[in-house]
């Protein structure tokens, strides 16, 4: 039929000519809404008037109660933005919440679940567990229910028509997740006392692009400071006591943490007049290359690092002649990101001077004395070429 129901709530409907004898069928249709209570009645009266004689009339009376009915209804925020409310599918269409969230940073969705039947009624929440690359976990009133809405689902209180529960779900990308990857969860509420009335949410969490420089240090053992991130060198830290004119090595790596290539920029303190202070880069030998000046000024930077590879670096720091016993430098080694500047981590190296007791044989050319600071007991490098001894008078 034809949907006439502007007109007759309007200025009225009006009929074909009706031969004497003959009716004119309308079809009436009352559907009580979400809002309407257990067995209240809606009244509808229709009236009937001759145009020829607005005198005769009539009328008849509908009269429509609300049955026991069931209904959920589920909407999700994502931040301030929410979808889905009046919205009841169980695919999550027109009701799906999207936010990006760095690695090891927690997206939060805040999902609602109303009772929009006329009886009390409760509801079982339930969810997937965390994909590969993913944490997933459910909360209500700060409990931890994961366990519950991935297992056999989570059940509310009972809620009376109009009224509504909440939960949270926080979803983090681990550290390694690839950037622009996403994860879709499913959220779906059942009503406990009509188990065919469902409805669903869904929450859309893409991993966004980030940068994360880990300084680690050997301590003669293993490296440490791994997943440390500061820039203090705070439990990262490795000390050496040396005599003077003895060098302390130290190794460094410096890890992409982030989930996409990444340049690093590292920098450290120089040496000044009781200490020779040295890098030198050792990613590609043993031996390296030595990088000092760049170090100490603007910074030495690495060529593009993929996530989960580092650079190497041996710093060398010697105590010079002269340094007391006790005296220590220390030298505080950053490597920052170039794509998320000031994103950075340190290590440092303390190095202490220890009592130092050494001979030092020099002996005269003819002309100044030779082997300064050369030691050793087969008088290599400390012995004239050539000494003239004049020959005794007779």
């Amino acid at each position: 039929g034809i949907d006439i129901s502007s007109s007759v709530t309007g200025g009225g409907w009006n009929t074909p000519a009706i031969a004497p004898g003959s009716y004119q069928r309308v079809r009436l249709e009352v559907t009580p809404l979400l809002n309407v209570g257990l067995n209240e009645i809606g009244s509808v009266l229709t009236k009937c008037v001759s145009a020829n004689n607005p005198t005769k009339r009539d009328a008849v009376r509908a009269k429509t109660s609300a049955t026991l009915t069931y209904v959920v209804d589920s909407w999700i925020y994502a931040g301030e933005h929410s979808a889905g409310y009046g919205v009841i599918n169980t695919s999550g269409a027109g009701q799906t919440g999207e936010l990006t969230a760095d690695p090891s940073t927690t997206a939060v969705f805040t999902i609602c679940v109303e009772n929009r039947g006329n009886a009390p009624d409760r509801f079982t929440i339930t969810g997937p567990a965390a994909g590969p690359g993913w944490q997933v976990k459910y909360k209500a009133f700060g409990a931890d229910i994961t366990s519950m809405v991935t297992g056999a689902g989570w059940t509310t209180g009972t809620e009376s028509p109009g009224s509504f529960s909440g939960l949270s779900l926080e979803v983090t990308p681990i550290r390694t997740t690839t950037v622009g990857s996403a994860t879709s969860i499913l959220v779906m509420a059942t009503s406990v006392a009509d188990a065919t009335r469902k409805d669903a949410v869904k929450a859309v969490t893409t991993c966004g692009a980030f940068s994360r420089p880990d300084a680690l240090v050997h301590n003669g053992a293993t490296y440490i400071g791994g997943d440390i991130y500061n820039t203090t060198g705070a439990d990262q830290s490795h000390a050496h006591a040396v005599q003077t004119n003895t060098k302390a090595s130290y190794y460094m790596r410096f890890y992409n943490d982030g989930n996409t290539a990444d340049t690093l920029r590292v920098t450290g303190r120089g040496g000044n007049s009781g200490w020779r202070v040295a890098y030198f880069d050792t990613t590609d030998s043993d031996a390296g290359v030595e990088i000092t000046s760049s170090v100490t000024g603007t910074g030495w930077t690495t060529s593009p690092v993929a996530p989960d590879a580092y650079r190497r670096i041996r710093l060398e720091v010697t105590p010079l002649s002269g340094r007391p016993p006790g005296a220590s430098l220390s030298v505080l080694v950053t490597a920052a990101s170039m794509a998320d500047w000031p994103r950075a981590d340190a290590v440092k190296a303390v190095t202490t001077c220890v009592l130092t007791r050494r001979p030092d044989g020099l002996i005269h050319n003819g002309t100044t004395f030779v082997g300064d600071g050369i030691f050793n007991m087969d008088g290599a490098g400390q012995a004239p070429s050539m000494l003239k001894i004049p020959s005794p008078t007779k």
